[in-house]
């Protein structure tokens, strides 16, 4: 059985907009976790994985502008983990598609990981810039 990802303090980052945007991300992979418990392969698992990445981009996104607009030096390191994290996402989203596969443990795994270590790690290093740059 996969485990789901629980929303709490731990993954907060203290910056609200990026914390009400990681809830809901942490809210769809959560159903998808749910869908894959559940055995409910199929139209379910790809509308969310679609789900998934369009709200994945919406995040990044603002993430991109909070960066630009608070001239954060380590942007570029911080977008191309973005770039290479779509990239997967979108390949995995286009094989779940194209070849009907369904969303296996070792998807859920990764998706699981990255997102936790980049919150972690690459997003509440952010937020400690724009804190203390006043910036949020």
């Amino acid at each position: 059985m996969a485990n789901s990802i629980l929303w709490g303090d731990t993954l907060k980052v203290n910056v609200g907009e990026i914390d009400t945007q990681h809830e809901k991300l942490i809210s769809i992979m959560s159903r998808l976790h749910e869908s894959f418990n559940a055995k409910t392969h199929g139209d379910t698992e790809k509308k969310i994985l679609v789900e998934l990445i369009d709200y994945t981009r919406y995040h990044f996104g603002t993430e991109k502008k909070l960066m630009e607009d608070n001239d954060y030096d380590e942007r570029q390191s911080h977008l191309e983990q973005h770039k290479e994290f779509v990239t997967k996402l979108a390949s995995l989203c286009e094989k779940h598609q194209v070849q009907n596969m369904e969303v296996s443990r070792e998807v859920l795994a990764f998706l699981t990981s990255w997102i936790i270590n980049h919150i972690l790690e690459t997003d509440k290093k952010l937020a400690r810039f724009l804190i203390e740059k006043g910036g949020q």
